[in-house]
């Protein structure tokens, strides 16, 4: 599947002013908080997966 200019354009328009906000985020942290985020996310991500996979 490949988007249409259109619609990559519309994704833009929705999700490009929440990503800057999102970057403008990222600086209130030092490089080690976003690492522990990192890993937090990544771990939290991994259980909830596997739960799904036993659970459902």
């Amino acid at each position: 599947m490949v988007a249409t200019p259109d619609a990559a354009e519309r994704v833009r328009a929705v999700y490009g002013p929440f990503h800057a906000r999102l970057a403008e985020l990222f600086t209130q942290y030092t490089a080690d908080e976003l690492t522990v985020l990192t890993d937090w996310f990544t771990r939290a991500g991994a259980l909830a997966r596997g739960y799904l996979d036993e659970s459902c």
